[in-house]
Parts: C-alpha cells; sequence; structure tokens
C-alpha cells in the first residue's frame, strides 16, 4: 500500500521502517507539549544504501495554527510528503534528516539524554526558533 497519499507526495527514496521518539510533558503556558522526531530506516542522502535517520516535522510558518509538539514525528504518509516535496505545503520538515550510525550515535544519545534530563527538571524548552537546525540538502529529492 502507498503511504503517501498520492504519487505526487511520494519522496525520492524508499523507506523501509519508521518509529518515534520523544518527550511528552505537562503543558506549558504556551500549550507546548514536547517534542516528537521520526526515525526513519531509508535510503534517505544516497540511492541504495539504507540506515536510520532521525528527522522532524512542523506546521509551515505560512498556515496560521500551531501543534502541542515542535518538532512533530510522522511515519511516511501523506503529511510527511509534503513536506519532503517542492511545494510550499502545510507541513515542511523542522529537524534535518540526520544518519544515526552504529558506533557513531553519541550525537543523538547525548541529545536525547540532555532534553530528558530538562524534562525530568520541568526545563524542556519550546524551541526558539523552527526548524531547530538548517534543514537544506539533508535529503534526496526528485
Amino acid at each position: 500500500m502507498d503511504p503517501w497519499g498520492h504519487p505526487h507526495w511520494a519522496p525520492a527514496f524508499d523507506v523501509v521502517a519508521s518509529a518515534a521518539i520523544g518527550i511528552t510533558i505537562p503543558q506549558d503556558r504556551y500549550g507546548h507539549r514536547g517534542r516528537l522526531h521520526s526515525l526513519w530506516y531509508c535510503d534517505g542522502q544516497q540511492a541504495g544504501v539504507y540506515r536510520w535517520y532521525e528527522t522532524g516535522f512542523m506546521v509551515s510558518p505560512l498556515i496560521p495554527r500551531t501543534t502541542a509538539y515542535y518538532p512533530i514525528a510522522f511515519e511516511p504518509c501523506e503529511n510527511a510528503g509534503k513536506a519532503l516535496s517542492n511545494t510550499i505545503a502545510e507541513w515542511q520538515v523542522a529537524w534535518p534528516f540526520t544518519p544515526i550510525d552504529q558506533g557513531e550515535e553519541d550525537g543523538f544519545i547525548e541529545r536525547w539524554l540532555e532534553w530528558f534530563g530538562q524534562a525530568a527538571g520541568g526545563e524542556l524548552p519550546s524551541p526558539s526558533s523552527m526548524p531547530g537546525r538548517s534543514t537544506d540538502g539533508s535529503w534526496r529529492k526528485v
């Protein structure tokens, strides 16, 4: 079954598996409830080279609405396809496709341990800007 909803939204790469990692906190005064990132096993940067990637999504700044989680996670779906497309859409990528390679996962682990620690201390901030890091060129496009 095609998860992208329409062939127009299918990205230039193949996603074999997906998962999510996240932190949920009590809602703050701005409606922030934490962060969710997607984990995709795909050939997102080089055709035929499969690895795990961390990424995240957000509502486009052109859309007058918010989400409780910044960024949010998507499994492969139409909304994710829209974010990955070359069009201006409701969704966009908020965290670059960041490889998580066995033996080189220290950055991933340290980042999430810091966020978990901040959340445990009641100090997990809402990202001050989105996207959180430049996403330009982090995934393969048509």
